[in-house]
């Protein structure tokens, strides 16, 4: 990608229901940084996870298109809200895509901001061909990955899939929570280590930032500390004011304890992750060591 010399690019790679919906609302707030109008273009994951292909991306847009079909004249004077919309029609409302469709949603918002970029949390398990197909695209780019205890992220996602396909039975029974979970991109989003490995392969170490979940959400303290961090890793100035809502949690899954079922099964299939995580990260949040919920 030819980009102006104090151009970046960054991508969030996941993981799912680990806080990436809040860092890109932040993102978002910042006047140097410019991502699409709307979170996760799903580029990588339609090209290289198979149970995904282009159901995503269908998904998002049909909604995207009802809402083009619904916007008024009312609508379209809001701020912002006509070159959203051109953008949606020139850019985002297409069927096929290639790495020119995917390079051209950002190259004009390159000519312009110091740091452009999108964040799809997926991204985590396109696997070794897809981090390869990644890094000859965007050699240069900034990866950030957020990591949250293994469990509690899958019951985080069972339940905000529920929530949106109430009629899948998904939380009819332990058991049908277990199967849904243990859906092989479904436990690629949690295994974390096998990220990590699959970056390290293709992109320095000085690229890519590594945080948990945990240690951002503690208090709002911790989380400007990690926001004046992702600041200086992507090369933009650290403003906290230019962060207005620290304390909104964006696209959270109701609250809801896990059956100690779920927990235990779970844990067991992804017994691994902790202890590899600990040897690549140096650490692990403590309630990573403590039972699941």
């Amino acid at each position: 990608m030819s980009d102006p010399p104090d151009s970046t690019f960054f991508l969030g790679i996941g993981a799912e229901k680990a806080g990436t919906s809040w860092l890109h609302r932040r993102l978002m707030e910042h006047p140097d940084v410019w991502t699409p109008p709307h979170k996760e273009i799903h580029y990588f994951d339609q090209v290289h996870l198979e149970d995904v292909g282009t159901r995503y991306r269908q998904i998002k847009y049909r909604a995207l298109q009802k809402r083009v079909a619904a916007t008024t004249w009312e609508d379209l004077a809001k701020p912002g809200r006509l070159s959203r919309m051109r953008w949606f029609a020139v850019q985002g409302l297409v069927s096929d895509v290639d790495d020119a469709w995917y390079r051209g949603l950002f190259a004009g918002a390159m000519t312009r901001y110091r740091l452009v970029g999108e964040i799809t949390p997926s991204y985590a398990a396109i696997g070794e061909k897809g981090f390869r197909h990644m890094a000859n695209l965007l050699p240069d780019a900034r990866i950030i990955f957020l990591m949250r205890h293994p469990v509690d992220r899958l019951w985080s996602a069972v339940r905000y899939f529920a929530g949106r396909r109430p009629d899948s039975g998904v939380l009819e029974s332990p058991e049908a929570m277990v199967s849904y979970a243990s859906r092989p991109t479904n436990m690629a989003k949690s295994e974390y280590h096998v990220t990590m490995a699959q970056l390290a392969e293709v992109y320095p170490p000085e690229q890519i930032l590594y945080a948990f979940y945990e240690d951002i959400f503690a208090s709002e303290e911790a989380q400007l500390d990690f926001l004046r961090t992702v600041c200086e890793f992507l090369g933009v100035d650290h403003d906290a004011g230019a962060f207005v809502d620290m304390a909104e949690m964006v696209n959270a899954s109701p609250p809801s304890p896990m059956p100690p079922q779920f927990g235990r099964a779970m844990t067991a299939k992804l017994a691994n992750v902790f202890d590899e995580v600990e040897r690549l990260m140096g650490r692990v949040p403590s309630s990573w060591r403590s039972s699941p919920g």
